[in-house]
């Protein structure tokens, strides 16, 4: 669970840029 929430939190970073 703690992964998938890093994961997308990785995605939105890559959103972000």
């Amino acid at each position: 669970m703690k992964l998938e929430t890093s994961r997308k939190k990785e995605m939105k970073n890559l959103c972000n840029y």
